[in-house]
């Protein structure tokens, strides 16, 4: 699947907790990834020298992202998928209420989720 997405500066500064300049961080890469703590240590045994703008964050919405410059200075950011979040609070004891309102999540879809927690 293949998303675009608009960001406002102001936010996307947010994001990247500095200022947009361009040719180079005005725009990024977005893969998803469940296992970032596995993830992150594949990242931190590579050989290749990597600049993070942010080593691994959670975002308000529980969502843990990792973000860093390729060798032509793009923006990488890899995520976990939504679902995998959602999954991750009920398997923690969060209600289906209190998961989509944390992740954003339409209830309808946190409920059909708790059948494969």
């Amino acid at each position: 699947m293949y998303t675009t997405s608009l960001q406002e500066k102001k936010l996307w500064e947010t994001f990247i907790d500095r200022k947009v300049v361009g040719g180079g961080n005005d725009a990024e890469l977005y893969f998803e990834e469940n296992h970032i703590d596995e993830f992150l240590d594949k990242l931190d045994n590579s050989t290749f020298d990597i600049e993070y703008l942010n080593r691994c964050k959670e975002h308000d919405w529980g969502q843990r992202v990792i973000r860093l410059y390729d060798p032509d200075r793009h923006v990488i950011e890899v995520g976990e998928e939504m679902e995998y979040v959602a999954r991750r609070f009920l398997k923690q004891g969060m209600t289906a209420e209190q998961t989509a309102k944390k992740t954003q999540l339409p209830l309808s879809r946190v409920e059909v989720l708790i059948e494969d927690v």
